[in-house]
């Protein structure tokens, strides 16, 4: 076996070399070194700036591109060897460059050299990604619309529960040179009512000659235009200074949907699985809003998404062993990931049968160990397997939360088959959570319950968007950014449409 094999890392632009175990991931073995690495989100595949290139060094083909690689790096950037630091797990000697931003081979693609901003608080450099032809296009194409202006610096103010969290855009790197969190309980819209914007800035941002101000609310307080019928946009300014505010239309889910369509690729469907009630597919510019409130609202999927604060994390395919988030503490909830790997393991067991229905105990006697049987209980016509049982604290799996599980892999098939059969091809599919969810959805694939020729194409994304908004700086406005990426937008009401319902056959 190879688990104590070494592998070297040489980090060319800062001429050190890193040993590190077989399998390491890139990204922390850089943190862990005190080589800076340009990151959002902390490494967790969400922003794409932790991008470098890779070259081996002994000969041996580096990592093929992962998922998030092909969704975030342009295909050019994968062929010349750029990958996503994050989603790297060093299994050969490399060689690494976090600052050769430039790609030479493709004599179309638009050279841009590496910008670094030097923080008075910090020795930290903030780079520049590589523009391709492509996206140069798209400017290019929408500046003789009149819509991209000069670009200016400007700053993001969101509304948290117990502050407020502030992103300041650079123009000159065309990113987030630097964040922070204000903790007050004065909450941003009184602060707008106030005018005090300009004095919450001088007092907190230290940033000087702010153009421009994005500002997310949690709920809708000012009456303004509809975007994608998801939010509500309101202008005002501040002298010179342009404010934009975004706000949800209905509820706080509004709002992380319509900053996770802001990645959308054309031919990409996107699954929010914390509110399947609306799920998005793009092609050619166009976006198609599939409305599914009557169909999904009788999926009940709630269970997944109630963990408490203690949850079980993991748990073993013969049920023996279990992870605790804090061991110390008795649990209290189950995560979507055991929920998932439970049921992939009764039906393994043969404990539920192939449409997902409890069999009957006295079947089960001669065929399940008596450790596993004694688990299974029934009360008021209803089966529970239990997870975790000891004093006054009982974890289970219902018949019904198992019948929603396949109910919901009936409605994703469905819906898959209805994409590609009427509207377009699907070349990727993303599930979207706030929690991470990344290993649930890799168990709900493994049940069987999502069709295999889709397997491949799906990403898993998790956390707050919103970060995402700093796309909206490229252009004059917000509206002009959704105008030239979204050239039309197509609703359907799944639960009217024929073609779904002979598909989705409850």
């Amino acid at each position: 076996m190879f688990f104590g094999k070494k592998v070297k890392i040489n980090v060319k632009n800062k001429n050190i070399v890193i040993e590190a175990k077989s399998g390491a991931n890139l990204y922390d073995v850089l943190v862990e070194n005190n080589i800076h690495i340009e990151s959002l989100c902390k490494g967790n595949g969400q922003c794409g700036k932790c991008k470098v290139k890779i070259i081996s060094a002994d000969g041996k083909e580096i990592n093929k591109p992962t998922k998030k690689d092909r969704l975030v790096l342009a295909k050019i950037n994968l062929e010349n060897g750029y990958r996503l630091a994050c989603q790297y797990n060093v299994k050969s000697d490399i060689i690494v460059d976090t600052e050769e931003w430039i790609v030479e081979e493709d004599p179309n693609i638009v050279k841009v050299t590496v910008k670094k901003l030097n923080n008075n608080n910090t020795n930290e450099n903030k780079l520049e990604f590589i523009q391709t032809n492509e996206e140069k296009d798209e400017k290019t194409n929408f500046e003789t619309k009149d819509e991209l202006t000069e670009l200016k610096d400007g700053l993001i103010l969101i509304q948290y529960p117990k502050g407020i969290k502030y992103f300041v855009y650079s123009a000159s790197i065309g990113n987030v040179s630097f964040d922070g969190y204000v903790k007050t309980e004065e909450p941003l819209i009184d602060i707008i009512d106030n005018n005090l914007i300009s004095d919450f800035i001088y007092n907190y941002v230290d940033v000087p000659d702010i153009d421009r101000i994005l500002i997310i609310l949690d709920k809708n307080s000012y009456n303004g235009t509809h975007l994608l019928n998801l939010v509500s946009y309101y202008t005002f300014n501040i002298g010179e200074m342009f404010c934009e505010i975004i706000q949800p239309l209905e509820n706080p889910s509004n709002l992380l949907t319509f900053f996770r369509l802001l990645n959308l690729q054309d031919e990409s469907l996107l699954i929010p699985f914390d509110n399947l009630q609306t799920i998005f597919y793009k092609k050619d510019n166009k976006l198609f809003v599939l409305d599914t409130k009557y169909i999904s609202s009788s999926i009940d999927t709630e269970f997944l998404f109630s963990t408490g604060i203690n949850p079980i994390t993991d748990i073993s395919e013969d049920f023996k062993e279990i992870t605790i988030k804090d061991s110390y503490f008795e649990p209290d909830s189950l995560s979507p990931k055991v929920i998932f790997k439970a049921v992939a393991s009764l039906k393994n067991y043969g404990i539920i049968d192939n449409n997902f229905q409890f069999k009957d105990r006295t079947e089960l006697l001669d065929k399940i160990p008596i450790e596993i049987l004694v688990k299974i209980s029934k009360r008021d016509n209803e089966t529970f397997f239990h997870i975790y049982r000891k004093k006054e604290i009982s974890l289970s799996i219902s018949n019904k939360q198992i019948e929603a599980i396949k109910e919901l892999g009936d409605f994703i098939d469905a819906l898959l088959k209805y994409c590609e059969k009427f509207i377009g091809k699907i070349s990727n599919i993303i599930i979207y959570s706030f929690q991470d969810i990344e290993e649930a959805g890799t168990a709900f694939i493994n049940l069987g319950l999502f069709p295999k020729k889709f397997s491949k194409k799906v990403s898993f994304f998790s956390g707050d968007p919103a970060l995402l908004s700093i796309k909206f700086f490229s252009y004059k406005s917000v509206p002009a950014f959704i105008n030239n990426h979204f050239k039309e937008v197509n609703n359907i009401e799944l639960y009217k449409n024929e073609n779904f319902n002979s598909l989705f056959k409850k």
